[in-house]
């Protein structure tokens, strides 16, 4: 093998390698270093004041407490109501719905009663009108060609 191509796979083979580390390595490393300069500031401001306070853990331990359903006193359990609530709602807006779309149903089939009805009374007006005599002027009607004389 040339000298030269043996040279340039010991360069890629070097450049891999410090790539690999600064990946593996290197990298995490100051994300870490990053992240402990930005939390430091912090940590030290809340060591401050939990000293000043020492009764301060035994609050955020009752705020913990809170969100723990505990048979109706803490604030999970209004929130679970207040969820059960809204959900009796919803479903109760649902049947209002179904209910509407019935009555809408209803109606339309009521309509077309009606319209039948209106119909057979036409129809035993024709009837009669018939037995007086009208019978010419009724079957016109009927066919649509000319309107009753006594309409």
């Amino acid at each position: 093998m040339p000298p030269w191509l043996q040279w340039i796979i010991g360069v890629g083979a070097a450049v891999t390698a410090v790539w690999t580390v600064w990946i593996r390595a290197l990298k995490p490393i100051a994300q870490l270093v990053v992240l402990h300069n930005r939390l430091l500031p912090v940590l030290t401001a809340l060591l401050a004041e939990f000293e000043k306070s020492p009764d301060a853990f035994s609050v955020l331990a009752d705020m913990a407490k809170q969100f723990k359903a505990d048979s109706g006193s803490s604030l999970r359990d209004a929130v679970d109501r207040i969820q059960r609530s809204a959900d009796d709602a919803k479903a109760a807006a649902d049947n209002l719905k179904s209910g509407v779309a019935a009555q809408r149903q209803l109606a339309t089939i009521d309509r077309d009663h009606v319209s039948q009805l209106m119909i057979l009374l036409d129809r035993v007006a024709v009837m009669q009108r018939s037995a007086t005599g009208e019978r010419k002027d009724i079957l016109d009607a009927i066919a649509g060609e000319t309107k009753p004389s006594g309409v």
